[in-house]
């Protein structure tokens, strides 16, 4: 018995050789490359999609290893952006928000939870002029 324990006690001891693969604690900047779809909006916590015709809405943000161009379909809907442009994170692998740029005006929205490289989903939270007013935009790929 004393030296099965005292076996188990050396082998526990032993160093052991742990693998990590190149790479796999690099920081991966977050993909959300692909045209997405406004499913849900909130206008102040109240659910306000029926108001517009938030189907109008079709955004595609295209990526390079990090974020480049975006195109952008609002109809009459409320967006901070109509036309396309450029897109950036404010970090590319922990983005707590995105800037759009277009004619050369700059407008930031921050997410409304933190974006997933391969999520289905994500969402966005701005204002339009009033600062009380704030809109929540939950996206879906398409």
């Amino acid at each position: 018995m004393v030296l099965l324990v005292g076996s188990i006690t050396w082998y526990s001891c032993e160093e052991q050789q742990i693998e990590i693969p190149d790479g796999a604690l690099k920081e991966h900047t977050v993909d959300l490359a692909g045209t997405w779809k406004v499913k849900r909006v909130l206008l102040n916590n109240v659910d306000i999609t029926s108001v517009f015709n938030f189907d109008q809405i079709s955004l595609t943000l295209m990526m390079d290893q990090a974020p480049t161009d975006f195109t952008i379909e609002t109809g009459t809907a409320p967006f901070p952006v109509r036309t396309a442009g450029k897109w950036q994170y404010n970090d590319l692998a922990y983005p707590t928000s995105m800037q759009f740029e277009a004619q050369s005006e700059k407008y930031s929205v921050s997410f409304a939870a933190p974006p997933i490289s391969g999520d289905t989903s994500f969402k966005i939270s701005f204002s339009l002029g009033c600062r009380d007013n704030l809109y929540t935009y939950y996206f879906e790929k398409e």
